[in-house]
């Protein structure tokens, strides 16, 4: 249960609950909704709904994790929208299309990547500026405290 409010600020406790809502309605979508216009079409508009949500109430505590929902929040929508024209355009357009939908996706993993790397680069340095300050901190009292036996 931990998991699933771990990483949120307090009072957005409960947003795991909504990307879970999120994604069982674009399942829902994908079974229940007949024609693929409709599915792309209403997959797009939740997925800016979500994006708007999570770019006005950012419940993650970190901007990283907020960066990354907000990117990945942007791929969707692209690949949903891109995926919109598969059904309705010549062979040539679908190529392009499916192309696109690559590349955007590509996009976002690099992107991705590059953000969480950089972002444990950040956590590993703070904790290495931290210990060794700890350690400065423990060889300057233990210097005092040798100092304190030799003058007695």
């Amino acid at each position: 249960l931990y998991l699933l409010y771990h990483g949120y600020k307090p009072a957005y406790f409960q947003w795991e609950i909504v990307i879970m809502f999120r994604k069982v309605l674009i399942a829902c979508f994908a079974v229940f909704v007949n024609t693929e216009a409709a599915q792309a079409n209403l997959a797009v508009l939740l997925i800016f709904v979500s994006f708007v949500a999570q770019l006005r109430l950012s419940p993650f505590e970190q901007d990283t994790c907020n960066n990354l929902e907000l990117a990945a929040l942007a791929t969707s929508f692209m690949t949903y929208f891109l995926g919109g024209f598969l059904h309705f355009s010549s062979q040539n357009v679908r190529i392009l299309v499916s192309v696109l939908v690559v590349i955007v996706n590509c996009l976002f993993l690099t992107v991705a990547m590059y953000m969480i790397s950089t972002d444990i680069v950040g956590a590993v340095r703070s904790a290495r500026t931290k210990m060794q300050r700890k350690r400065r901190e423990a060889e300057g009292s233990r210097r005092v405290a040798i100092e304190n036996m030799r003058r007695r």
